[in-house]
């Protein structure tokens, strides 16, 4: 792997940056403040970032085509309009628990919402509430996994035959297999990061087919091989706690 070089993009101060989603129609870098109820869209051009209220937390968000976005908020989906400011609000997950909210999510191949939830604060002997869910253009809602406890950097293979999920607080990888249709099948360990005393975080896909994600712990970025062996890390000096 060739030398990388992190930079900084725009002077925002965010309690917690998550979910970039570059907009290759707009030519904009989307991310939230996630605690902070904050949707962010950077102009790499002119260096400004405008910013749009939602209710806080937000969890991630996915771009829509028609200048809005699919935002997964507490315990629910909503759709924002970046023209008219306006949040309308969608399903629910179905479970109002004070300690689980819905975290990270991403466009599917065939344009669907996949986000997970976090079960934070659990005692020892507390079994995780946490699950995967997938909302359709329809705005129809399926629970795809159960049994996790803070769901993290889902994220597709090139073909969208494989979808990775991490479980941060087990620290590992999954991979499943992925199909239009149906269930997710075949679920193994894709790589553990229990060596690296660090769970992952936000994650995405190169057009190699290498994984990217964040060791939150540990403030690095690591690439793996679709071995799930690690071929290069990055440290992230200027972070306190990357995600």
């Amino acid at each position: 792997m060739s030398a990388v070089r992190i930079t900084r993009i725009g002077t925002t101060k965010d309690q917690l940056g998550e979910s970039p989603v570059w907009d290759e129609r707009r030519q904009r870098l989307f991310w939230i403040d996630a605690l902070a109820g904050l949707i962010r869209a950077f102009d790499p051009v002119t260096g400004a970032t405008e910013q749009f209220s939602a209710p806080a937390p937000i969890g991630s968000l996915a771009l829509r085509r028609d200048r809005g976005a699919v935002l997964a908020l507490r315990h629910g989906f909503a759709r924002y309009d970046f023209d008219m400011r306006v949040l309308t609000e969608g399903p629910s997950i179905g479970l109002d628990h004070p300690k689980v909210r819905l975290n990270d999510g991403k466009a599917d191949p065939y344009g669907r919402f996949v986000a997970g939830t976090m079960h934070g604060d659990r005692a020892p002997d507390e079994a995780p509430l946490g699950g995967l869910y997938r909302l359709d253009a329809s705005g129809a809602l399926e629970l795809l996994e159960t049994d996790l406890a803070v769901s993290n950097g889902p994220c597709f293979s090139p073909d969208g035959r494989t979808f990775y999920l991490a479980d941060s607080a087990r620290r590992i990888i999954w991979a499943y297999d992925y199909s239009q249709d149906g269930p997710l099948t075949n679920k193994r360990v894709f790589v553990s990061t229990e060596a690296q005393d660090s769970g992952c975080d936000g994650a995405t896909i190169d057009a190699e087919g290498y994984i990217w994600s964040v060791l939150v712990r540990i403030g690095r970025i690591a690439r793996f091989r679709l071995t799930g062996r690690s071929c290069g890390r990055s440290t992230c000096r200027s972070a306190i706690r990357p995600a």
